[in-house]
């Protein structure tokens, strides 16, 4: 039974998200994320055509690239 609401779950992003940010900011995201699992998701996001969950990548939050 799945669980969690995002693609990749919320313990794969978490993973993710500390390796690459590191303990603060990977803290952060996870905190953001957990609030936003929940029934109401489907609603606000994306959804992945192969798992029909609702999908939110780490690369969604990469801003290195972005300029002033």
């Amino acid at each position: 039974m799945q669980v969690c609401n995002f693609t990749p779950s919320c313990s794969h992003f978490g993973q993710q998200v500390i390796q690459r940010y590191g303990l603060f900011k990977g803290g952060l995201l996870i905190g953001d994320r957990l609030f936003r699992c929940n029934p109401l998701a489907h609603q606000h996001h994306a959804i992945h055509p192969r798992t029909g969950l609702c999908d939110d990548p780490i690369i969604n939050y990469d801003f290195s690239n972005y300029t002033k």
